[in-house]
């Protein structure tokens, strides 16, 4: 079971939560911005440390 042998993981995946502005910001720098999806999400953990950290 996920739960018991990745508790890290299982908590993080309970605690994920990305409202319509934090998608729609990943959504512009991959359209707008010209960035890949990878390139997208690695600069968006940056900005928004706090949000992620949250989720473990």
């Amino acid at each position: 079971m996920i739960e018991k042998d990745h508790p890290a993981l299982w908590r993080i995946l309970q605690n994920y939560d990305l409202n319509n502005d934090q998608l729609q910001e990943l959504q512009a720098k991959v359209i707008d911005g010209g960035l890949s999806p990878q390139d997208a999400v690695k600069d968006w953990m940056q900005d928004n440390r706090d949000v992620w950290t949250s989720w473990a």
